[in-house]
């Protein structure tokens, strides 16, 4: 036996005395097992990565993001991945597929069942403290909105885990939302659905001006997000944002600077790294 189908016994006998439902016969390389909660549902997956002596656990939600709303779903990722100290989140650009992954490194040591059981319920609190986050922005919601919502730690509803098990049927994974985070959440969720409605033409225009931008057609592009910022003043911000960078990329960083600079004081992130990148590429210029 290899030292690799040696660790994917040791994974497979930690879910089975767990109590889980284990597919993956057919790929020994690979353990798939089911969880979800009211509102969504995903696939989880663990593995042994042989060459890095790491346990791999990855939760995969089975609803996709769709295309025009990649981008915003990208941007919460990487605010979500700066700031976490536990686990990434990760999207894949070609489909949309959303997955939360913990891992843990034993080179030199042994794997632990205590170490398997923190990777897979580290990951699956991650997946359930933030999964509908990606179902807002999928109906519309700004990635920036739904962030904010975590750094300012407002309340959300911890939903149970159901996951597939053998014996007695399916476990509760964690706790249901009490009265009061229930109320919460209905209202958040109405109000989002009344921001959606509202928002909807905005948010089309704006995934119609992001296309002509990384197409290329940036006069096409400018006049787009100008129009974008004078329809929706909330939205300047962006919309100036994405006027500097068509400047940018024209080869005009004069303008640029002055529309990421309106951006800043708009109140939109990250201009200062633009306006340096700007004034570097002008004195080179």
């Amino acid at each position: 036996m290899s030292g690799e189908q040696a660790m994917m016994q040791t994974i497979r006998r930690w879910f089975k005395q767990d109590g889980w439902t284990v597919h993956g016969d057919d790929d020994p390389a690979v353990l798939r097992m089911r969880c979800s909660t009211d509102e969504a549902s995903w696939l989880c997956l663990a593995r042994w990565v042989e060459r890095l002596d790491v346990f791999l656990f990855e939760a995969i939600l089975d609803t996709r993001v769709p295309e025009g709303r990649r981008m915003e779903a990208l941007r919460f990722a990487a605010q979500m991945n700066y700031h976490s100290s536990y686990g990434s989140w990760d999207l894949d650009l070609r489909d949309g597929e959303v997955r939360f992954r913990a891992s843990v490194d034993v080179e030199g040591m042994e794997l632990s069942d205590q170490a398997i059981h923190n990777v897979v319920y580290g990951c699956l609190r991650g997946m359930r403290n933030h999964h509908h986050r990606f179902l807002a922005i999928i109906q519309g919601v700004r990635a920036d909105d739904a962030f904010e919502d975590v750094t300012q730690g407002r309340p959300t509803v911890r939903p149970v885990i159901r996951t597939e098990r053998t014996g007695d049927g399916e476990q509760h994974y964690s706790r249901a939302g009490s009265a009061e985070e229930l109320a919460s959440l209905r209202g958040t969720l109405q109000a989002q659905q009344a921001s959606v409605v509202e928002d909807h033409a905005s948010t089309r225009r704006i995934n119609d001006a992001a296309r002509l931008l990384v197409n290329g057609l940036f006069d096409e592009a400018i006049t787009a997000w100008l129009s974008i910022a004078e329809a929706w003043p909330a939205r300047a911000g962006l919309a100036w944002s994405q006027v500097g960078a068509a400047f940018y990329f024209k080869g005009d960083y004069g303008t640029a600077i002055h529309y990421y600079e309106k951006a800043k004081e708009a109140g939109e992130q990250g201009m200062d790294e633009n306006i340096e990148e700007a004034v570097e590429a002008m004195a080179v210029g």
